[in-house]
């Protein structure tokens, strides 16, 4: 016991979903593995791999119980102090185990023990003697000779020539075994100068934006640039990043999805080659390390990726930029539920950086910001080139015939601009061919069996689906009740394309969504198709929104707006404005006007006021004020407790007991609930939540942890299952 008691107790994470932090002990006579560090601990009956997060003088667990560490992996941390500091915050601030939140900034390979460093490659590099002896090669051993002519033909035979001449490892070995070739370590030098292309010229606005940030004195500082949609904010990007590249320092660009902004990552591979590294759900376990690892290394200096990208070793950081920064595929929904563009601020902050939060369509947390002075706001309100804004129409559907979901007016607009050679794009957020398959007679509907929804009509593949739990059933017009014929309600983008393609019979047509686009590749040839004119209509859903920018294209038509007319969350309204705008910014981007037609049965409806008169910002402030009556974010702050279980009445019993346990705590803390999710039944089970709002960001974090340790306390039957969402996007 007294020689346990002069040993150094470290505190370290283990890459599971497990809330507390692990005590091990160190042996005084060994160098004490820094923070960051990655360690084989023994746990249970097995051995894992830890991270450790400091050094501590003393224990909850008696020291005579603590176990030695088994051995130190690394001579330097994988993650540095800097980033290592934003993930235990990132465990505070979401409530979530710090085990799991560090699995998110490490590849597997790295996670399983992997050596965190370059493999030298070898290449291989004639003798002398090799030179001299190809003669005495047998005439038979092709692949000898064959290797052997290809070193001496190249200064150093790669692991790509190899593969190029279909060279075999076997013939390699048989002449380095007689010393006619030689290993040779190949160092991969790394270059950072920029690619010479022709640059645009800039914008007077784009000059502003760039001379604003470039000249700022602060080492952090937050931007937020308002552009409208081909304003050309990506130039400005470019060019900040180049400015860093010249002072040694890395950029890392944020983007909502790389596989919807392929025209994006093409331009930043011929602006920056081979200092740019690629960050996203879709690489390799291979490729994804080799990403991370130039990133640790420095040899990247320009890291583009989705969310999970802001977890990059960075130790040469000196901007962030946010690309699209209210887009909420920067949510997680499930297990780590963090806000990249939210800890982006947060890294800026602490690693004294610049960072720029860029949309046509800022969020209203983020205008909010701006009006209070956290951000600092910079606008770019027109186009580059010479069409301008595009014209904005709304169809009035309480007055005009439609072919299923599209009016009259909106087929002549479409006829008059493809009978100009142009392209159209129609919008219409819901896939599949319909949402409902309903009984005339009995008045019922396809439901899922496991969730409280309506299955969707796939008429391609001849089933119906559930969108939310992916069941899915076989076609069948005749009722399951009745036994009368069925029919299809409502619209999504498979039926647009068959009614189009009555009404358009020698048009082209193009569909893009979730369905459209599963398999690999699709995507890539969907836009080729469109970029290339062939396409002449467009059909699509959110995809559509997600920076893609097609020349030809003059016209745009929403088909749905009602749908987020008649949304239930507080921040419908702002959804709908941001995916308006969006959708309107591809209409004539270049020389040819854009014109876009609103399809609504409001059309009083202040959003759809406000686009035609062209004074968005109105409807920005005025629904902030809004905000603030109702005490919704950003004039507060949310926390949502939300809960499953297969058993209806002990998922109450389990919330009202944290309900009743939360406000014994007597704190500044509404808690609004238990209430039923929108959807109540999903995969089986029932859906419930808590919502917890204060003013106070500080108690609110202060309830919830404590309410945290009191529902250790209650999970003993374990027929709940629970998660917390911090700063939820949508309720």
């Amino acid at each position: 016991m007294n020689k346990k008691m002069a040993d150094k107790i470290i505190s370290i994470a283990v890459p599971m979903a497990i809330r507390e932090r692990f005590d091990y002990l160190c042996k005084n006579n060994v160098p004490t593995p820094r923070p960051g560090t990655r360690i084989r601990v023994p746990f249970g009956k097995n051995y894992l791999i830890g991270i450790v997060l400091g050094k501590h003088t003393n224990t909850k667990i008696p020291i005579g119980k603590l176990k030695y560490i088994s051995s130190t992996i690394d001579n330097k941390p994988v993650i540095s102090k800097d980033l290592l500091d934003i993930l235990k915050w990132c465990s505070e601030y979401y409530h979530h185990p710090i085990g799991d939140v560090i699995k998110h900034a490490l590849p597997s390979h790295i996670r399983r023990g992997g050596k965190a460093e370059i493999v030298p490659k070898i290449g291989w590099k004639i003798t002398n003697l090799g030179k001299k002896s190809i003669h005495k090669i047998k005439k038979n051993a092709h692949k000898q000779i064959e290797t052997l002519n290809a070193c001496m033909h190249n200064n150093i035979v790669t692991s790509e020539i190899i593969k190029d001449n279909n060279l075999t490892n076997a013939s390699i070995n048989a002449l380095y075994k007689k010393n006619y070739i030689t290993k040779e370590i190949i160092l991969d030098e790394i270059k950072h100068n920029l690619n010479k292309i022709n640059r645009p010229n800039l914008t007077s606005d784009q000059k502003k934006v760039i001379k604003s940030i470039i000249s700022t004195k602060e080492n952090y500082k937050a931007f937020l640039l308002k552009g409208v949609t081909g304003s050309g904010k990506t130039e400005v990007y470019l060019r900040l990043i180049e400015e860093e590249i010249k002072n040694d320092r890395q950029s890392l660009l944020l983007v909502p999805e790389i596989g919807l902004t392929p025209q994006l990552v093409s331009r930043l591979k011929d602006r920056f080659g081979k200092v740019l590294s690629i960050m996203h759900s879709g690489l390799t376990e291979k490729e994804r390390y080799n990403s991370w690892l130039d990133s640790y290394l420095s040899k990247s200096k320009v890291i583009v990726g989705t969310r999970s990208a802001i977890f990059a070793p960075l130790p040469k950081l000196g901007l962030i930029i946010v690309d699209e920064e209210h887009d909420q595929s920067y949510k997680q929904q499930d297990g780590f539920r963090y806000s990249a563009r939210d800890i982006a601020i947060y890294r800026a902050k602490t690693t004294n950086t610049k960072v720029l939060l860029a949309s046509a369509t800022p969020s209203f947390e983020s205008l909010h910001n701006s009006n209070i002075g956290k951000y600092s706001l910079l606008n770019m309100p027109k186009r580059v080139g010479k069409a301008g804004k595009p014209k904005i129409k709304v169809i009035d559907q309480n007055k005009h015939a439609s072919n299923n979901i599209i009016s009259t007016p909106l087929i002549l607009a479409i006829k008059k601009h493809i009978n100009n050679k142009n392209q159209v794009l129609l919008f219409l957020n819901r896939r599949g061919y319909a949402p409902v398959l309903f009984c005339k007679e009995c008045k019922k509907t396809e439901g899922c069996t496991r969730c409280d929804s309506n299955m969707t009509i796939h008429k391609k593949n001849q089933l119906v689906i559930c969108h939310h739990c992916g069941e899915y059933k076989k076609l069948s017009i005749t009722c399951n009740y009745c036994k009368s014929n069925r029919v299809s309600l409502g619209s999504g983008t498979q039926r647009v394309v068959e009614d189009l393609s009555l009404i358009f019979p020698e048009t082209q047509i193009t569909r893009l969504d979730k369905d459209s686009t599963s398999k690999k590749g699709s995507l890539v040839k969907i836009l080729e198709t469109i970029e290339s004119g062939y396409s002449q209509i467009i059909v699509g859903t959110q995809m559509l929104t997600k920076g893609h920018d097609f020349p030809n294209l003059t016209m745009v038509g929403i088909l749905n707006t009602d749908q987020g007319i008649l949304g239930t969350d507080f921040r419908s309204s702002e959804k709908l404005a941001q995916t308006l705008i969006q959708v309107a910014g591809r209409a004539g981007r270049r020389s040819t006007p854009g014109e876009v037609l609103i399809q609504t049965h409001f059309p009083n409806h202040p959003l759809i006021s406000s686009l035609i008169s062209d004074n968005y910002e109105s409807f920005e402030k005025e629904s902030l004020i809004a905000r603030q009556n109702s005490n919704w974010p950003p004039y507060s702050h949310i926390i949502t407790l939300r809960a499953k279980s297969v058993n209806k009445r002990k998922l109450f019993i389990f919330l009202k007991t944290v309900a009743t346990l939360s406000k014994m705590k007597k704190l500044k803390v509404n808690i609004l609930g238990p209430a039923p999710a929108i959807i109540e039944k999903k995969f089986n089970k029932f859906h419930a939540q808590l919502l917890f709002q204060s003013k106070n960001r500080k108690l609110l974090h202060m309830l919830v942890r404590e309410v945290v340790l009191e529902i250790g306390k209650l999970r003993k039957n374990s027929q709940i299952y629970w998660n917390l969402d911090v700063d939820p996007i949508e309720l």
